[in-house]
């Protein structure tokens, strides 16, 4: 008799809503209308992952089956109440295939035990459109031309088809990284006005072609700026020991106006160097705004 109410008790409990839930809640989450699948038609090279899954859940997803969930190194981005899962994988090759593996966890910790997988493949688009990058620009010089000045040179890029221009990257100071854009100029030659004196720049250089594929980029060219001050130092010097009179009257004539000329071309160079300066801080400021509003 005491068996049987433990049987009728043991049977009420099984059945009730809150063992039912809890039952549920050891199930791993169940992913659904996983995309893209099969052949992309047109060289996309830039594909977004989908999935979709039966509650609120975080998923990742890995080039590698196999991997525990933590291991997986993509993320997607959740929306609808996090049952839609989404995420972008970027600079894909044409031709190739892909396969993703995905994991998903949800707000009670279950965890997908095995792989759900999305997997395509990239077709090259009927007219044969070119996805080639031009070879990077070789022999890539900096030749400095005065305290604000540098030209550059290169030799031209080879590509498939046709190069249509160029695109100069800069930095200043130290062991930096060019990432200023600073011209896209159709010739293989550049002069650079506007700069600081007495200052260090990195440059790179790419090659475009006429489909917007763009080269690695080049090896570095780096090149200094003159002091300036100096050099017209020097040369008012120079226009002294010329001008020079054998009478002491003249040579003291020509010593003064001398020393009134390089007077005032030191002064012509500091304003130039403060224009230079304000030019630079204006480019820096634009730069910081638009990594503002970017943010």
């Amino acid at each position: 008799m005491q068996r049987a109410v433990y049987t009728t008790v043991l049977v009420a409990l099984l059945l009730s809503p809150a063992a039912a839930g809890a039952a549920e809640d050891i199930l791993p989450p169940l992913r659904s209308e996983l995309a893209p699948r099969g052949g992309l038609f047109g060289g996309e090279r830039n594909v977004e992952l989908s999935l979709k899954t039966d509650r609120s859940a975080e998923c990742r997803f890995g080039s590698a089956g196999g991997e525990a969930f933590l291991e997986l190194d993509g993320v997607f981005a959740t929306t609808s109440g996090a049952t839609l899962h989404r995420a972008v994988v970027k600079s894909l090759r044409l031709g190739e295939s892909y396969m993703f593996a995905v994991r998903c966890r949800d707000s009670s910790g279950n965890v997908n035990a095995d792989d759900a997988y999305i997997a395509f493949s990239i077709t090259a688009p009927v007219d044969g459109g070119d996805f080639t990058r031009p070879a990077p620009p070789p022999d890539f010089r900096a030749h400095v031309l005065s305290e604000v000045e540098i030209e550059l040179t290169w030799a031209a890029s080879v590509d498939n088809n046709a190069v249509t221009r160029y695109r100069l990257y800069r930095c200043s100071g130290g062991y930096c990284t060019p990432v200023e854009t600073v011209a896209t100029p159709t010739t293989t030659a550049y002069r650079d006005s506007g700069l600081v004196p007495h200052t260090y720049y990195r440059y790179h250089v790419t090659a475009i072609d006429s489909r917007s594929n763009e080269s690695l980029r080049s090896l570095t060219a780096a090149a200094t700026t003159t002091l300036g001050v100096r050099e017209e130092a020097g040369g008012a010097q120079a226009v002294q020991s010329t001008e020079a009179s054998p009478s002491a009257a003249g040579g003291v004539a020509v010593a003064t106006s001398s020393a009134q000329k390089s007077t005032q071309n030191r002064a012509e160079l500091l304003i130039r160097q403060i224009r230079a300066l304000i030019r630079q801080l204006t480019r820096l400021l634009a730069q910081y705004g638009a990594l503002l509003q970017n943010r």
